[in-house]
C-alpha cells in the first residue's frame, strides 16, 4: 500500500493476523497482518497490511513502522488479539496508546476452554 493515511490521529485501530492457505509447489499458511484505523469522524479506513512468514514481533513492528513513516502520530486505543508478538510491536511503536482485548478473541478463548472439557 502506497497511499498515505488521511489522518494522523486514529480514535480506534484494529490489528489482526489471519492466515490464508497458499498452495504454490506445497499447502502451508500464510499470515496477513492487517491494520484497520477508525478516525475522528468514525470512518473506518485499512491503513496497512502486509503478507509475511510469520507473526513475528519483528513483522508487527516492521508494518507498525510503516504507519508511522506514512503520517500515523497518535492511536487512542488498540483493540487486538492475545498475541504476545503483536502487543510487544504496539507497545514499542505506539507506547502512549491504550490497548483492549477483542472481544470476538476473548469469546473464541473462553468457548474453546469450555468445550473442549
Amino acid at each position: 500500500m502506497g497511499d498515505p493515511p488521511s489522518a494522523a490521529h486514529y480514535v480506534y485501530v484494529n490489528a489482526d493476523g489471519t492466515y490464508f492457505t497458499v498452495n504454490d509447489d506445497e499447502c502451508h499458511k500464510l499470515p496477513v497482518l492487517v491494520v484497520i484505523g477508525i478516525n475522528e469522524v468514525g470512518e473506518r479506513e485499512v491503513l496497512d497490511f502486509i503478507v509475511g512468514e510469520c507473526e513475528s514481533q519483528g513483522a508487527w513492528e516492521d508494518l507498525l513502522e510503516r504507519l508511522k513513516s506514512r503520517g500515523v502520530q497518535q492511536t487512542h486505543l488498540w483493540i487486538t488479539d492475545g498475541n504476545q508478538a503483536m502487543l510487544n510491536a504496539v507497545h514499542r511503536r505506539f507506547p502512549q496508546s491504550a490497548r483492549q482485548r477483542c472481544i470476538k478473541h476473548k469469546l473464541e478463548d473462553v468457548f474453546s476452554n469450555v468445550l473442549d472439557k
